[in-house]
């Protein structure tokens, strides 16, 4: 984790994204609020994991509201797998 003031890249935020779905989150607030994203953050970049492919979405509509959940492709793992083999190699914490 970085201290202090210092931000994260994007490239982090997406890892943190990713491995919040891989870890069960489903739902685009509880994936905010793990990844530490504000609400406009998490949207947007929910909304480029999905159309990078890295993320599906499905939408289930109940009597009120449509109900968004978000799974991790084939393709999402992959680029965590990689990232943490090279996060390995380079003694490096993303």
């Amino acid at each position: 984790m970085k201290s202090g003031s210092q931000r994260r890249s994007r490239l982090e935020i997406y890892i943190n994204v990713l491995e919040t779905v891989r870890n069960g989150e489903s739902k685009a607030t509880r994936i905010m609020y793990d990844a530490n994203l504000s609400w406009h953050s998490a949207k947007r970049t929910l909304g480029k994991l999905v159309d990078e492919g890295y993320l599906n979405v499905t939408e289930n509509n109940d009597s009120r509201r449509t109900k968004r959940t978000y799974n991790i492709t084939a393709k999402g793992i992959s680029v965590l797998k990689y990232f943490k083999g090279a996060e390995k190699l380079l003694d490096i914490k993303l």
